[in-house]
This record gives structure tokens, C-alpha cells and sequence, in this order.
């Protein structure tokens, strides 16, 4: 029996929590993730902490919230992005 295919039991899988200005991320099999920052959700005048696997990997202010998405009414906002690239992290 032979396979092209290689099939893993366990696929690539994120989950975020969220308190105030804190985000902390559980990651398997990710090695990068965009967050997008809403102003309506995040206090950007302070700093904003992501952790990653009990880790922190990210503790700055958004400075320039620059970045538009369409929200559900189809109207755009303006969002902060936060890129986390966990392959160079030790």
C-alpha cells in the first residue's frame, strides 16, 4: 500500500484568550500568526502583550493603527496588526 500523501492525527491548531490588553495564544504545529488589533477592542494608548505557550513573545504599544478591514456592516475600520513569527524564537 502506498501513499503519495502524508496524513498527520494532529492538525495545526491556535486558541486565543484575551484580557484588557493581554492576549494569550496556545499554539500546536503554527509557526506564524497575524493579530489584528481593534481599536474597539484593545486600548491602543497602552501596550499590548501577546503569549505565546506560556511565553511572552511580544510587549509593544501600536504606535499608527493604519491598516482597514470590512467589519459585518461592510463599513471599513481601521485596525493595528501584529505579526508573530515563532520560528525564530528559542
Amino acid at each position: 500500500n502506498s501513499s503519495c500523501f502524508y496524513y498527520s492525527d494532529l492538525a495545526p491548531r491556535i486558541e486565543v484568550e484575551k484580557r484588557s490588553n493581554d492576549v494569550f495564544v496556545k499554539t500546536d504545529g503554527i509557526t506564524a500568526f497575524t493579530l489584528f488589533i481593534h481599536p474597539e477592542m484593545f486600548d491602543i494608548n497602552k501596550g499590548i502583550s501577546v503569549s505565546v505557550n506560556g511565553k511572552k513573545v511580544v510587549d509593544r504599544q501600536i504606535i499608527e493603527v493604519k491598516d482597514q478591514i470590512f467589519t459585518g456592516e461592510k463599513k471599513l475600520k481601521k485596525v493595528g496588526m501584529i505579526r508573530v513569527n515563532l520560528e525564530n524564537k528559542n
